[in-house]
């Protein structure tokens, strides 16, 4: 390409010439390097400010050169020592950073080599550069490729090729370019994802549902993909199911021996706790439900599930995720949908239930079936607790809290259930003409019945 016209004729200002740039940013992280070695302490804020002006200013410099169009040979080689001596900028940036700063060694370490690849591109011919840059390409979606398959399926092995370039090649890339973690959370299968519900309830005995993430209500795509993470970051559950009775026997046997306090669980042994779901299983809760095109209101238990590993139906979460669950509580409250009564007057919150939706992900076996991907049943809800305005849990001894409660078919003598005892349905029933969906969930919010 010939050099630019309105280039070799734009007025000259000394002061903005590329080289005056790049050399007073070199300039300026060499200050930060001497300012460094002869002050041990106190100088931290003028070296990174020095550091990252003087890469910026040089960067600048490079920016001004290349925008000027000049691409004979004997121009590029002065743009390649422009982008030299830019990276050897960001070489003395890195230095002059004290040993701690791990992150800022790393980005200026990371310009001096991007400079190296510039100087590459610069001095090759138009179709080496082509090829120089489509190999750059080829390489970084390769990382994004080895990224995905380098992941274990379940129940297998990924690609030994792929495992290999990940472990010796890629891996320090794309870490640095933060391109690892979400390609291994949605590879290869990402399981269901985690949602938040959450029943509010007023002063007035009214209620209403906000679900976070819900696309109606995200301004953009990017607003409910960010609030996909609140649900998973937010809880953690126990590593293992509560101490049994005869666990805690032996622990209160091993302290009273040594001498040390000893404070039962707050919630009690697991035996307590299961006994108090069942008593949940006796009371009733409004239920609207719907047989042979029919719908009814009936007042009917929320049943205990069988078939359903204890691990799964109870989700305990430990004790920094009660602490987060507590505080995304705290914060509904505080933003819940305004209610204004018949006289004008706004209605106050009362209280949020809070409730954890696993939705289960269709099998393509089941979509081929004519399968639901939506349906109601593949929520598992898990009853987080109820908390008031400040974020605390009112009642640790609710029968529900940290259960799965069931939103699943039921066969249609369930409608006529005996409340004089605690009812068991089988986990997974499938639809058929004999069975209604029973929304334990939706009962559960509208809390029981009272006599």
């Amino acid at each position: 390409m010939a050099r630019d016209p309105a280039a070799s004729e734009r007025p000259f200002f000394l002061a903005l010439h590329p080289w005056v740039l790049i050399l007073a940013g070199l300039g300026m992280t060499l200050v930060s390097y001497l300012v460094g070695a002869a002050v041990s302490e106190g100088a931290g804020v003028i070296r990174v400010g020095l550091d990252l002006l003087g890469v910026a200013v040089a960067c600048t410099g490079v920016g001004s050169r290349l925008r000027e169009g000049r691409w004979l040979f004997q121009d590029r080689i002065e743009t390649a020592a422009m982008i030299s001596f830019t990276g050897l900028t960001a070489l003395a940036g890195a230095f002059g950073m004290q040993s701690d700063w791990d992150s800022g060694r790393m980005l200026f370490g990371a310009v001096c080599i991007l400079s190296l690849g510039g100087v590459a591109a610069v001095l090759l011919p138009p179709v080496g550069r082509k090829i120089f840059l489509s190999l750059v390409l080829l390489f970084h979606f390769g990382g994004i490729v080895t990224a995905v398959t380098s992941v274990d399926p379940p129940n297998s092995t990924g690609p030994w090729v792929s495992k290999q370039l990940w472990a010796r090649v890629y891996r320090p890339y794309l870490s640095f370019l933060y391109l690892s973690n979400a390609y291994h959370f949605y590879s290869p299968a990402p399981g269901p994802p985690a949602l938040l519900w959450f029943s509010v309830q007023y002063e007035d005995g009214s209620r209403t549902w906000v679900r976070l993430p819900e696309r109606s209500s995200s301004p953009v795509s990017m607003h409910y993909q960010r609030l996909l993470a609140l649900p998973e970051h937010t809880f953690s559950p126990m590593p293992r199911l509560p101490l049994n009775n005869s666990e805690i026997n032996l622990m209160r046997a091993e302290a009273q021996r040594t001498g040390q306090k000893f404070e039962a669980p707050p919630r009690g042994s697991w035996e307590e706790i299961c006994q108090r779901r069942e008593l949940g299983s006796t009371w009733s809760f409004p239920a609207e439900i719907e047989i042979g095109g029919k719908k009814e209101e009936k007042a009917l238990p929320i049943p205990m599930v069988w078939g359903m590993a204890d691990y799964l139906q109870y989700r305990e979460p430990h004790d920094t995720s009660k602490m987060l669950v507590a505080s995304v509580a705290k914060r509904m409250c505080l933003t819940a949908p305004s209610k204004v009564d018949d006289n004008g007057q706004e209605v106050k919150v009362r209280s949020v239930k809070m409730y954890r939706i696993v939705h289960q992900v269709i099998t393509p076996a089941e979509l081929a079936k004519g399968g639901d991907p939506l349906d109601k049943t593949r929520h598992w809800a898990y009853f987080l607790g109820e908390f008031n305005g400040e974020g605390k849990l009112l009642n640790q001894m609710e029968p529900f809290l940290y259960w799965y409660v069931p939103i699943q078919n039921v066969p249609k003598s369930y409608a006529q259930q005996s409340h004089l005892r605690a009812p068991t349905v089988a986990f997974g029933m499938a639809a058929t003409k004999d069975t209604f969906v029973l929304d334990g969930l939706e009962m559960h919010a509208a809390g029981p019945v009272k006599k």
